[in-house]
């Protein structure tokens, strides 16, 4: 009990922003929860490929991307509540590829690798920008091209065939796709908050248009008030 309960202060203290500005807040709160999203599954990964790497059913390059990531989350975290967001949000995007080109050249193709491409490309839509994104999904392309034409030509002698890492491509699908739910939750969280605010903030201006509607009828009727009695006035001082 004791220990869950430090895990979900843990959890609600990385996911705090640092800041009290509203939309540097978002961001913030934006930031560390697709940090956590990514840092998970890939910690998880990162242990399994570690175990099936000691029993000899899968390559360590596994159990070095899942792991050997984490600093970098890590350090896009600090950013973040250091207000750096932009570029915090480019630290965990250009890591994935990195990380994944180099594991695509080692393994060859026809792995769980795609999954890590399209992971780095959800990532960059999400924390920099549809632009950004598309500008990855092109390099994953180009990355797997490459790679794939290589190993055609027999540049790649040390390339793993795919029934030898069917376990490990299996357990990196599985969580790879985990990601992909948890960003689709994301994005829906984040366009209902939109949709929310912004019904929020048409909610406010009908009743301030209201509130001046009623304070335009009420100033109407007190001129006309007055004049009325100006008029009447008048008409008293001519008699």
């Amino acid at each position: 009990m004791r220990k869950g309960l430090a895990m979900e202060e843990y959890i609600t203290s990385w996911l705090a922003p640092s800041t009290e500005d509203p939309d540097l807040a978002r961001q913030q709160r934006l930031l560390n929860l697709v940090l956590l999203g990514l840092a998970g599954p890939g910690f998880l990964f990162g242990l399994a490929m570690a175990v099936l790497w000691a029993l000899g059913r899968a390559p360590v390059t596994g159990a070095l991307a899942g792991l050997g990531v984490q600093p970098f989350y890590i350090l896009a975290h600090w950013l973040g509540r250091r207000g750096r967001v932009r570029l915090a949000g480019y630290v965990p995007v250009i890591v994935l590829f990195l990380i994944m080109a180099g594991a695509n050249y080692q393994l060859g193709v026809g792995h769980v690798v795609l999954i890590g491409y399209a992971m780095a490309t959800l990532t960059a839509g999400v924390l920099i920008s549809t632009g950004a994104a598309l500008l990855f999904a092109l390099l994953s392309m180009a990355a797997h091209l490459a790679v794939g034409m290589v190993q055609t030509a027999g540049g790649l002698p040390a390339a793993f065939a795919p029934e030898t890492t069917v376990i490990a491509d299996g357990i990196g699908v599985g969580l790879g796709l985990v990601v992909v739910v948890i960003f689709n939750l994301l994005s829906s969280r984040e366009m209902d908050r939109t949709l929310r605010r912004e019904r929020e903030l048409s909610a406010e201006l009908q009743a301030h248009r209201g509130a001046l509607e009623q304070r335009v009828i009420e100033r109407t009727a007190d001129l006309e008030r007055r004049a009325i009695q100006s008029q009447a006035a008048a008409e008293v001082a001519r008699d």
